[in-house]
């Protein structure tokens, strides 16, 4: 499956698309096929280090 990763903080430009192998779902779990995604504004801030709480 494909996923995003921090690579290290500071900023969007260290954000890589990487492969992961499939989870397996446990007891009571189940796998949920998604689509689209979107990095709203307080993850951008996040990923920035900018975000104050």
């Amino acid at each position: 499956m494909k996923a995003i990763e921090l690579q290290s903080p500071g900023g969007l430009e260290n954000l890589r698309m990487v492969e992961r192998p499939m989870p397996e779902p446990g007891r009571q779990e189940m796998i949920v096929k998604v689509k689209a995604t979107a990095l709203n504004y307080r993850d951008a801030e996040i990923v920035r280090g900018s975000y104050h709480t």
